[in-house]
């Protein structure tokens, strides 16, 4: 009768630590080209959308699945996107440092052309021909 009980508790024990062995995690720092920690950056999975922004150190740490090959991005705006693959054991804890480099918007020159005289308070449009009729 004692028996029963002993087993169904080895039994669920033994469940517990097979699930806990079933986690594995990224952990790290993000910093800019410069060197420095980028506070609340973006760490997650892309497929997923699951992760975790970076803290004011740019230290990061979240779970991801065991056994599978996950695409995790790193991002902060005003820098390049990052995206690192990586495929992890039960109970592994990788570190992962990334640097962002930063990234520039250029945009195309732009021409404004307006063949319409503009009639606006305060702007005066003076046409060239008729300078030498004017009495000051």
């Amino acid at each position: 009768m004692l028996q029963k009980p002993v087993l169904l508790s080895i039994a669920l024990l033994f469940s517990c630590i097979c699930a806990f062995g079933q986690r594995a995690a990224v952990s790290g720092i993000v910093r800019d080209d410069k060197g420095k920690p980028v506070e609340a950056a973006v760490v997650a999975d892309e497929v997923t959308g699951l992760g975790t922004y970076t803290n004011a150190k740019g230290f990061y740490m979240f779970e991801v699945p065991v056994g599978k090959n996950v695409s995790i991005i790193y991002h902060f705006q005003g820098y390049a996107l990052v995206r690192k693959s990586v495929q992890l054991s039960a109970g592994e804890i990788r570190t992962i440092d990334i640097t962002l480099s930063g990234k520039t918007n250029e945009l195309a020159e732009f021409v404004l052309k307006d063949p319409k005289a503009r009639y606006e308070a305060g702007s005066v449009l003076l046409d060239i021909s008729k300078i030498p009729y004017n009495p000051s």
